[in-house]
């Protein structure tokens, strides 16, 4: 009974939420979007010809988005989903992503508030000269973003980005010195965001 009695409330509280929300579909483009590589993460091939490659220390992330944003008074809730890129010299990747952000209105045309997501990166492909195979995973966004405009607005983020990938080689004439690239970058996207 106190179950049913809960979840009655909660119902209540939701109808009365989406009767006083205003809900519209959003759109997002962060071509200016990079990440700062501070790991220092290498891979080196072990045998006679010992070869080190190390990832760059910037990585970009040009992305695209959509989803539904829900506004109540001050508040605004961002639910979205996209595609990337994660390239550097050594290091690319197609991305899927999904983001949820929490902003509040903090003038009558600028909302700050901080934002989680996850991106899975999928087809993970290393361009230098050794053999190796990478395996897809999945990583941690998390950070504080700030837009700026109305109805298309501009959006900057500084961001935390953490991402584990499986390596080994893919040849049979050496191995590599780790099994794992662990990637922590901080970075800043910079975007626009239109609300329909």
């Amino acid at each position: 009974m106190k179950g049913v009695n809960t979840a009655c409330v909660l119902l209540s509280l939701l109808v009365a939420v989406a009767v006083r929300a205003d809900v519209y579909w959003i759109a997002e483009a962060f071509p200016a979007s990079f990440f700062m590589n501070f790991e220092n993460e290498s891979l080196e091939s072990t045998g006679e010809a010992r070869t080190r490659e190390s990832l760059a220390t910037l990585t970009f992330y040009p992305h695209l988005g959509t989803g539904i944003g829900i506004e109540v008074g001050t508040l605004m809730l961002d639910l979205n989903a996209g595609a990337g890129i994660l390239a550097d010299s050594m290091f690319v990747s197609g991305t899927l992503y999904g983001d949820v952000a929490l902003r509040w209105q903090a003038a009558r045309a600028a909302t700050v508030g901080p934002h989680v997501g996850v991106i899975h990166a999928f087809d993970p492909e290393w361009r230098g000269s050794l053999d190796v195979d990478i395996s897809p995973t999945t990583g941690i966004i998390g950070g504080i973003q700030l837009t700026m405009g109305d109805k298309v607005s501009y959006l900057l983020s500084v961001d935390f980005l953490s991402m584990s990938f499986n390596a080994e080689s893919g040849s049979p004439f050496y191995t590599l010195n780790t099994d794992s690239l662990d990637m922590k970058w901080v970075g800043f996207q910079f975007g626009l965001r239109g609300q329909f």
